[in-house]
């Protein structure tokens, strides 16, 4: 579980699908206040939004997108937060101590977002306009304090494996 986050990547990902074109639309409006970090994309290319995220954004130095791996914790490694839904990652991520924000976009996410949220192991937006009230920064700055913590949330909530995890995600489909 232990994470390198000397580095200053952040993970950005609705669902490979990306239906409501979240990812778009995030980057319209922050991507200013992100060029000082590398943004990864995790969109397949079979979105809807996959055309439009790469027509506009790939050629940009800081931004990297990738539409499929086979192994999601070679991101996860290499990021110090994530901005997406609640769905399976955020769990992961949850689990790994990643801190992240998140948002419900469909009707199967909203237990995990009742429990990742009244464990403090996410934060919860409505709208991708709401992202403006939290400080990406302190996520970078204070990320060993804030993983730790959260680290130590997660035992309560995932046990001490990954039994516990699945069981977990058993429950609350």
């Amino acid at each position: 579980k232990l994470l390198n986050k000397s580095i200053d990547n952040f993970l950005l990902s609705f669902g490979l699908f990306d239906e409501f074109n979240y990812c778009d639309q995030f980057l319209e409006q922050f991507y200013e206040q992100f060029t000082n970090s590398k943004i990864i994309i995790l969109i397949a290319k079979e979105s809807n939004s996959f055309e439009s995220v790469f027509r506009k954004y790939n050629l940009k130095k800081n931004i990297k997108i990738i539409n499929y791996i086979s192994n999601v914790i070679e991101i996860y490694k290499f990021i110090y937060f994530g901005i997406g839904n609640f769905g399976l990652m955020s769990l992961e991520k949850a689990y790994l101590g990643i801190p992240q924000v998140n948002l419900v976009e469909s009707e199967n996410q909203i237990n995990t977002s009742k429990i990742l949220t009244k464990k403090q192991l996410s934060k919860k937006f409505c709208k991708i306009q709401e992202l403006n009230k939290f400080n990406f920064d302190e996520f970078q700055s204070q990320f060993d304090k804030i993983n730790k913590n959260l680290l130590d949330k997660g035992m309560g909530l995932f046990g001490k494996g990954i039994i516990e995890w699945l069981v977990l995600i058993d429950k609350i489909s």
